[in-house]
């Protein structure tokens, strides 16, 4: 858990629907006429590792792309995808899989290594800057939005400068600055 996070208090432990449940209601979904289908999730990069499926959000988007491909098409977007366990086997799928849209939504929260680590974030401004730089390496087009918490307990006028260079090197599509709340 993050240190600022109140989802797990309100909704409780993450919890991974299994794949056909998810792969049945996206069909019926598309049935209807659904386009979008939106995979939406505490930390949707984390899909499938607390009921044990080997196969993980990879799997996953393989078999909703296998979905739209069944209805003539549609697009598949990831939202909530976290830094520290989004792995190149997640990169890759979403390069080459045709209906998954060329769009992230990832929560970076900061980029500072000092405030990811009082953010219980678990990853690195580095490992972060590597993460971008593999997607938009392998995904030229990609659109990436994310989040940044500002004012949380602790940071420095150091830290919000490094924040602001990163914000400015990375040039996201979509920014949303939050400040910090009890």
């Amino acid at each position: 858990r993050c240190a600022f996070c109140t989802i797990p208090s309100i909704r409780g432990k993450m919890r991974s629907k299994p794949m056909a449940e998810i792969v049945t209601e996206a069909g019926r979904l598309m049935d209807d006429g659904a386009f979008e289908l939106n995979v939406i999730g505490q930390d949707t990069t984390s899909w499938g590792m607390d009921i044990g499926d080997p196969r993980g959000l990879v799997g996953l988007l393989e078999s909703l792309d296998g979905v739209a491909r069944e209805h003539g098409g549609g697009w598949i977007r990831l939202m909530y995808a976290y830094p520290s366990t989004f792995t190149d086997a997640m990169v890759d799928a979403m390069a080459r899989l045709p209906n998954v849209v060329k769009y992230i939504d990832m929560p970076l929260q900061h980029a500072s290594d000092q405030m990811l680590s009082r953010m219980r974030r678990h990853t690195s401004a580095e490992r972060t800057q590597e993460l971008l730089t593999k997607l938009r390496t392998r995904m030229p087009d990609i659109a990436l939005r994310t989040t940044f918490i500002v004012g949380h307990p602790g940071e420095t006028e150091a830290d919000f400068e490094q924040l602001l260079d990163f914000v400015r090197t990375n040039r996201f599509d979509m920014v949303g600055c939050f400040k910090y709340s009890r």
